[in-house]
């Protein structure tokens, strides 16, 4: 896709001050209480392409003088370089920043920030280089110690800024997800031994229990992979963990109907289509889980597959 051509210069919110920073050298700081979601940085410069930002980074390593190389990955081949001095270069990392992406240029304050706040970036979000890495000294409890051009692919990172990546590194994300979800629907469905397992971790494990636990006459048992509920005899619910190079992946599969079983198994992540079953669904359990959403959905499947007399003596919310 080609990027949409960036504004010539860096605008800044007038709020927005420069101060020395607790994180590294001087920072940006709010000057006066922000609400959450202003946009208080606009990004601009020139777009390269990634031999052309290589050349200017080597040709900066090669002259002390030379000013830092300000760049944010907008599109794949198509990366931002900052005017050299711009009050953006002082932007320091956070691994729990007070601001994100909301478009290929625009930054805006992620959460509500008071006056002498530091203004922060996950600077994982927009740099996507190959063999980046930068030691983290944010001092957040969720510090990571190092920033990497690979940390798009970490979950739970993924999960905290949805939406909020530069263009180029969603797109990554998103072609991943849909890889990964071919690969789940596969592996959800094969035999002992045709793929990977291993233990679902116990903490989601119980959580689906106490779920299924729940609903009326249902029984669990060890499934050739992780576990699964049934009601007289027919599952509703199987929760396993599948073991990829890459790490582990834990889903659930539980079961359908109607206009909600097309609606589930179009909507892209956390869901996919198993290979298995006409009513079938499957679902990620990543970081950024809902379980009321996951035992309405569990509860559903049940409804499915049991006797109308069990499902008529369930107490559910209306609406």
């Amino acid at each position: 896709m080609e990027p949409s051509p960036p504004p010539t210069d860096v605008w800044v919110d007038g709020r927005v001050v420069v101060r020395p920073s607790p994180v590294e050298g001087r920072g940006l700081f709010a000057g006066d209480d922000i609400d959450a979601g202003t946009v208080v940085l606009r990004l601009g410069g020139r777009l390269v392409s990634s031999a052309e930002l290589a050349a200017l980074i080597a040709a900066a390593g090669d002259d002390p003088d030379a000013p830092y190389v300000d760049t944010v990955t907008v599109e794949e081949d198509a990366h931002l370089v900052l005017p050299p001095g711009t009050v953006a270069h002082f932007a320091n990392h956070s691994c729990d920043p007070t601001l994100w992406h909301v478009g290929p240029y625009d930054v805006a304050t992620r959460r509500p920030v008071a006056a002498g706040d530091e203004l922060t970036l996950d600077y994982g979000t927009h740099s996507g280089a190959e063999g980046l890495a930068m030691a983290c000294r944010c001092g957040s409890p969720v510090c990571r110690g190092q920033v990497a051009g690979d940390d798009w692919r970490r979950p739970e990172l993924q999960a905290r800024y949805e939406g909020h990546w530069t263009p180029a590194l969603q797109q990554r994300i998103d072609a991943g997800r849909q890889d990964r979800a071919a690969q789940l629907a596969r592996a959800s469905s094969l035999a002992v031994g045709a793929s990977e397992y291993a233990d679902v971790p116990t903490g989601i494990a119980a959580a689906v229990r106490s779920v299924c636990a729940a609903l009326p006459e249902t029984a669990e048992n060890q499934a050739w992979a992780g576990f699964q509920w049934r009601v007289r005899r027919r599952t509703f619910a199987h929760v396993l963990t599948v073991d990829f190079e890459d790490g582990p992946v834990t889903v659930l599969t539980f079961r359908s109907s109607g206009p909600e079983l097309d609606a589930l198994r179009s909507a892209g992540h956390p869901f996919f289509r198993p290979v298995w079953g006409r009513d079938a669904v499957g679902m990620v359990l990543d970081a950024g889980v809902d379980w009321d959403h996951v035992a309405e959905l569990v509860t559903d499947s049940y409804c499915v597959v049991a006797p109308k007399k069990l499902v008529a003596s369930l107490h559910r919310p209306s609406g």
